[in-house]
């Protein structure tokens, strides 16, 4: 500075640089941690990912690596099949329409989350130790439970008890789910529908948050989850409850929601990367119901049970994984 003067363009321009740097590094250092961008937060970490582009290259390691991480967490574009698409405080969201029959999907980006519960959360049990799950493809998740007016648009059937068409359907067990999912993909030209692994459903209900009920404050628990607490004598209309960080709703409650594969002891690793379902006898749910006490609706409760139960306490949540290409 002593050298070349305070006002000599050169200086102003590393100066600038500088700025832009500390400013994108205020906005951008974060994004690995982070599982959500509202609209203006969204607006913001573009306009300061576009600031040190222009100067340091797309190529600079840190610069490629925060330009990754936005664009796991903008999404991928809206599908030819989306009735609607847009993005809240919650993220990214968008609208399936089946003959007449809608379900919201939110997007769940890649991350790294801590799958289980802590040994000091109240009703925890055994098989809730904590391991740092990596999960390396975003995908879309039901923002609510599967509907009994989305489940009769793919199916022809309804086998709930309590019927209503805003109302999860229930008494379907992991084959019948898996079979609406095999016919749901069918109609998404080339996109999969399918139930979440264990892991996927919890860093979608998560969302980058820990505790019992992500995005909740426990005392508001009680009110805001169906559980036996609640008084409701069977499964309620999906929504009208508090969100999860993700958007999801009645991820805690109303119904226990099946998961892929077999049930077993949590994965391994540091982290443990993409962990596949185990092959075993029973099958795993996630949740809790309408007929449970409140500690067995938390994010990390889990619970095995035969493949074929059906039960008006039982239904679930699909996923939608975009093609190989767009992840």
């Amino acid at each position: 500075r002593a050298s070349l003067g305070a006002d000599h363009p050169g200086l102003r321009e590393l100066e600038r640089r500088l700025a832009a740097w500390q400013e994108a590094e205020r906005v951008l250092g974060g994004l690995d941690r982070c599982w959500v961008l509202a609209p203006g937060e969204l607006a913001a970490a573009e306009t300061a990912l576009r600031a040190v582009t222009a100067f340091a290259g797309e190529d600079h390691p840190v610069v490629s690596a925060w330009a990754l991480r936005l664009a796991q967490l903008r999404g991928p574009a809206a599908p030819a099949w989306a009735a609607a698409a847009g993005r809240d405080r919650h993220g990214p969201w968008l609208r399936l329409q089946l003959d007449g029959a809608a379900q919201r999907l939110r997007w769940r980006p890649p991350g790294t989350f801590r799958m289980g519960s802590p040994a000091d959360e109240a009703g925890r049990d055994d098989d809730e130790v904590q391991v740092a799950v990596r999960l390396t493809r975003g995908q879309w998740v039901g923002e609510g439970e599967c509907t009994q007016a989305l489940w009769r648009a793919v199916m022809g059937d309804a086998p709930a008890r309590f019927a209503g068409d805003a109302r999860p359907v229930e008494q379907v067990d992991q084959a019948q789910a898996a079979a609406f999912c095999q016919r749901l993909t069918a109609r998404l030209g080339g996109w999969t529908a399918r139930l979440p692994t264990e892991a996927e459903w919890e860093a979608a209900v998560r969302g980058g948050q820990d505790g019992p009920f992500p995005g909740l404050d426990p005392a508001q628990a009680p009110a805001a989850v169906v559980h036996r607490g609640t008084g409701v004598l069977g499964a309620a209309e999906t929504g009208g409850r508090a969100p999860g960080p993700l958007g999801l709703l009645d991820a805690a409650g109303n119904v226990w929601e099946w998961c892929a594969g077999g049930y077993g002891a949590q994965p391994v690793g540091d982290p443990a990367t993409d962990p596949a379902p185990p092959a075993a006898r029973l099958a795993p749910i996630r949740g809790g119901s309408w007929s449970d006490q409140l500690s067995a609706c938390r994010a990390a409760n889990r619970r095995g049970v035969d493949p074929a139960t059906s039960s008006p306490q039982l239904g679930f949540r699909f996923v939608v994984d975009p093609p190989q290409e767009e992840r």
